[in-house]
């Protein structure tokens, strides 16, 4: 929240200065908009859960904002990567659980991680060709994907059998809690 406060500020700031002062400081104006454009960028990560289909299992996806060619990295294995084909399957808007932010260093990890995974190429030959309603669905996909982001994630085994939807949905809810109470801590203390 503070980071969105101070960016905002800026914003506001330069906008401000823009106006104020006119094409005369367009260099100042220049400076400062290039300044803001050189801070380190923050990566959104939102957990996506549909609780209504596959016979009461679920789905569920994880989207990253500020990341990715385009901005954006939809992870739904194996559903192609693509939200309009869970919404068309799914029938309903998700619940959506956001966690905290990412860093710059997290998300260079991650898009390493990201490039040599068999979630990233949805064309290849190899994509969904692992699916396994037991041992790699997609909660273990998004479970995969926030031990990339750095997560603490208290789930033991690479896979664990039987993974979930429902388990992720509140996995991510502890991660959002356990973040919330660091900070309200560090308020405090």
């Amino acid at each position: 929240m503070r980071q969105l406060f101070a960016r905002l500020s800026a914003a506001l700031t330069l906008c401000l200065a823009i106006t104020a002062c006119g094409s005369a400081t367009a260099p100042k104006s220049s400076r400062l908009l290039s300044q803001l454009e050189d801070r380190p960028k923050v990566t959104t990560v939102e957990i996506f859960y549909w609780n209504n289909k596959n016979l009461g299992f679920g789905h569920v996806a994880a989207g990253l904002t500020g990341s990715g060619p385009e901005g954006f990295h939809y992870i739904s294995y194996a559903m192609g990567n693509d939200y309009s084909v869970d919404m068309q399957k799914h029938g309903k808007d998700p619940k959506r659980i956001r966690l905290p932010e990412r860093t710059p260093e997290q998300m260079e990890e991650f898009e390493r991680w990201y490039a040599s995974s068999g979630y990233n190429d949805v064309k290849s030959d190899t994509y969904g060709k692992d699916y396994s309603m037991l041992k790699h669905n997609c909660a273990h996909a998004v479970l995969d994907v926030l031990r990339a982001l750095s997560y603490d994630v208290p789930m033991s085994g690479k896979a664990p059998i039987a993974l979930m939807p429902y388990q992720i949905s509140k996995l991510a809810k502890k991660i959002v809690d356990s973040a919330a109470e660091a900070e309200a801590a560090a308020a405090a203390g």
